[in-house]
């Protein structure tokens, strides 16, 4: 019984993932595209989904580059679909209970901004930094812009040096 229950759990989570990304293709959802950047990839945690929204010649600046490739500012096309399935990594590696809250969402043309808050416990290695087993919460800006139903470049700020102070820690507050 609960093996089906599980399978069939999966099977709406796939099924409502597919929804998701057809309908930012066919109709233009900016809006739905830039929300399962977040939603399908960080907190789903499935990296196939990145293949698929990301367009092959993809833009990520600053935000998490500079924390998974330091003394970068800017990837590109391959190397950057690569880093937003690293940071999922990485998040989910570091996290239990990754949550993220679009807190603003507005749309430009073609270009997407999403204010967010992000927060999980501390429960395993994130950037070098031992678990700490504390709540940490987290924020930024995202700018995407969306062509045919892709992204095709993310600007991102995030205040790496809080975030990094809130890994280190000592106790919980």
């Amino acid at each position: 019984m609960r093996k089906i229950l599980v399978t069939t759990l999966a099977s709406i989570l796939l099924a409502s993932v597919v929804f998701t990304i057809a309908l930012a293709g066919q109709f233009g959802g900016k809006k739905e595209t830039a929300e399962c950047f977040h939603f399908c990839i960080f907190i789903d945690y499935d990296l196939t989904v990145a293949d698929e929204l990301l367009s092959s010649d993809f833009v990520w600046h600053y935000g998490f580059v500079r924390a998974l490739a330091p003394g970068r500012d800017s990837l590109a096309g391959s190397e950057a679909i690569t880093g937003v399935k690293n940071a999922s990594i990485a998040l989910n590696t570091g996290f239990s209970k990754l949550g993220v809250v679009h807190d603003e969402v507005s749309i430009h043309g073609d270009l997407v901004e999403v204010r967010w808050t992000a927060s999980g416990i501390h429960t395993g290695v994130l950037l070098g930094f031992p678990p700490t087993g504390c709540k940490v919460i987290f924020t930024g800006n995202d700018l995407f812009r969306v062509k045919k139903g892709k992204i095709v470049e993310l600007w991102q700020e995030t205040d790496l040096l809080d975030f990094t102070t809130k890994l280190q820690q000592p106790s919980c507050k």
